[in-house]
C-alpha cells in the first residue's frame, strides 16, 4: 500500500507534470518555470512543514519574477528561483478562492482528490499564466491583485525600456514613481538612467 508522501508524488509526476509539460514550462523537482520576454513564470509545489506519516499537505504558489528586479539591486537572480523569489507571488486560494492547502489523510478520496487539482490548473492557474503572456500584459496585475504586497510596475515600465519600449515604459514609471518612498524611487531613476 502506498504511503501519503507516495501517493503525493505520484500526484506530481501524473497530474502537474503533464498538464505544466503542456504549456511549455519547464520542471525542476518541485519547480516549474516558463520563460517569456522579460518575465519568468514561476509555479511551485510547497510541502507543509509539518507533514507526517499520516497527514500531508501541500500549498501551490504561483509567482511571476522579473530579472530586472535583480539588477537594479546588482544582483543575480536565482538560476533555480522559487516562489519566494518572485516579486509577485499568490497561492492557489487568491484563485480558486478556497482554502489554499491539499491534504492528504487516511480518510482522503484520492481520486477526488486528484479531480480537483487537476480542475485547479485548468481552469485557473494555467489561465493566470496565458492572461500574462507579455511584459505588456502584467500591468493588468494591479488591477486583478489590488492587495498584493508588492506592486510591479516599476519592473515592467524598466524592462519595457530595456527591451525598445521606451514611451509606454517610461509611461508606466511615470504613473508609478509618485506613489512610492523617495528612496525607492530614487533608486529606480538611477537605474532608469543606464538604460540609455
Amino acid at each position: 500500500m502506498m504511503s501519503l508522501l507516495e501517493h503525493r508524488d505520484r500526484i506530481l509526476k501524473n497530474i502537474f507534470k503533464p498538464a505544466f509539460k503542456t504549456s511549455g514550462f519547464s520542471v525542476s523537482g518541485t519547480t516549474f518555470k516558463k520563460q517569456e520576454n522579460g518575465f519568468i513564470k514561476i509555479f511551485n509545489i510547497q510541502s507543509s512543514g509539518f507533514n507526517v506519516e499520516d497527514h500531508v499537505s501541500f500549498y501551490l504558489n504561483i509567482g511571476l519574477l522579473f530579472p530586472i528586479g535583480f539588477e537594479i539591486k546588482n544582483e543575480q537572480h536565482p538560476k533555480n528561483p522559487k516562489g519566494y523569489d518572485c516579486q509577485f507571488n499568490i497561492r492557489s486560494d487568491s484563485l480558486t478562492g478556497r482554502n489554499q492547502t491539499y491534504e492528504l489523510t487516511s480518510k482522503t478520496n484520492i481520486q477526488e482528490l486528484e479531480n480537483l487539482l487537476l480542475s485547479d490548473i485548468q481552469k485557473e492557474i494555467l489561465p493566470f499564466y496565458e492572461r500574462y503572456s507579455t511584459i505588456e500584459d502584467c500591468i493588468m496585475l494591479n488591477n486583478e491583485f489590488p492587495n498584493s504586497w508588492t506592486d510591479c510596475r516599476p519592473f515592467i515600465g524598466l524592462t519595457m525600456i530595456k527591451n525598445g519600449n521606451i514611451e509606454r515604459g517610461d509611461q508606466i514609471l511615470n504613473e508609478f514613481l509618485p506613489t512610492t518612498s523617495e528612496d525607492w524611487k530614487q533608486e529606480i531613476i538611477e537605474f532608469r538612467k543606464t538604460l540609455n
